[in-house]
């Protein structure tokens, strides 16, 4: 099968991280993956997997910016070069264009809903999500029966999965060496993974590091992201006199790199479709504090797997991350049964297996006349 990805950038993120899990089973099942982006600093690992890269640009937020449909003509062209199967979109923009490109070239189209969207009246009218859409989670696949009145046979419930191989599990000198190359002498780093969007909750976070600093002194917060709430973030920070206690980070060559970092890995998430970065953490033997919301109860199990608290608590975040760095032997206890968890239940390779199956039924669903994008 010849098989065409579509996703805004390949930058550290859960998309991205999720893209390459796709790519390299697909790839090592003898299937080619053609994949367009804008590009990013994840490029390498993608193309040193085999996957052919295309650039263009769809790194932007106007699903309809003319500068994403003057490539449409030569992705086109790419697609008859490689004799593409399906096309499967993976953002909100690259949905408008896929949808697009699979009406001019007659080839099937599929989406991936990553989290939840608002709903206004543009989206409802263009839903673009495909002959088929894979939701990461139930409460994504709830999103789009109840908010955009998706039909149920279209829906595929497909969650999310890590390569566990591909995590070290973080020791006390797998730590060291990392904080020795990013120059973080503090001890100890609670640590956060994410876009810097309001959904996320890092001015939570940040609401509750006073709390911590009073106990722990030397404490950091560690956020590696970018987004457009840096700036607001910053001068809360600086609000609060935290300022020798909050590092930004934008851009890092790796997950399993920076993860090294932390003591506790934190998800303080107001919204979330699933959560792959505090997967990736578990995977890391790191314990998990996290908002008790959307997926991410699917893989943190109160006490057992991670901390859970209510969503924009402070207070309660902060003590469920003092639990953690008060009691070493229970964060790491929490930090193995958190891996071993990951290990036996979210495959990538699961993911990916599942998403060839619902190509495979939309393939067929094709031949047989009944396509209904």
């Amino acid at each position: 099968m010849n098989i065409l990805l579509i996703s805004t950038h390949l930058n550290v993120g859960g998309i991205t991280t999720y893209l390459l899990g796709l790519c390299r089973y697909y790839l090592k099942k003898g299937h080619r993956v053609v994949l367009v982006t804008s590009g990013g600093v994840r490029a390498d690992e993608f193309a040193q997997a085999g996957v052919i890269l295309v650039t263009a640009a769809v790194r932007t937020k106007a699903e309809l910016n003319p500068r994403i449909y003057c490539d449409v003509p030569r992705l086109l062209k790419v697609m008859r070069d490689h004799r593409i199967d399906i096309i499967h979109s993976h953002t909100r923009v690259t949905q408008f264009l896929g949808r697009v490109l699979g009406i001019l070239s007659g080839v099937p189209y599929v989406s991936t809903c990553h989290g939840f969207y608002k709903t206004h009246w543009f989206r409802k009218a263009f839903p673009c999500w495909g002959e088929a859409v894979v939701a990461i989670s139930p409460p994504v696949r709830e999103h789009l029966v109840n908010d955009f009145h998706t039909p149920e046979d279209r829906i595929f419930l497909v969650q999310n999965g890590v390569d566990v191989d591909s995590f070290t599990v973080v020791d006390e000198q797998i730590r060291r060496k990392a904080r020795e190359k990013f120059q973080v002498p503090n001890d100890p780093v609670i640590g956060m993974v994410a876009r810097l969007a309001d959904v996320k909750g890092h001015s939570v976070l940040i609401d509750a590091m006073p709390l911590i600093v009073k106990e722990f002194p030397g404490v950091l917060l560690f956020i590696a992201g970018e987004g457009k709430m840096e700036a607001q973030l910053k001068e809360q920070a600086a609000r609060l006199g935290l300022n020798d206690h909050v590092k930004f980070a934008e851009v890092f060559n790796s997950s399993g790199e920076i993860l090294s970092l932390f003591d506790v890995f934190v998800m303080p998430s107001i919204d979330e479709g699933f959560g792959l970065s505090g997967m990736e953490a578990q995977a890391a033997g790191l314990p998990v504090a996290a908002s008790d919301v959307g997926g991410i109860p699917s893989f943190i199990f109160h006490e057992r797997t991670g901390l859970l608290v209510p969503v924009k608590d402070p207070v309660a975040l902060a003590a469920a991350i003092l639990r953690f760095l008060k009691d070493r032997p229970f964060a790491h206890q929490i930090g193995k049964q958190a891996r071993e968890f990951i290990e036996k239940n979210f495959s990538s390779d699961i993911t990916a297996e599942k998403t060839l199956e619902m190509y495979a039924k939309v393939l067929s669903a094709r031949a047989a006349g009944g396509s209904n994008s």
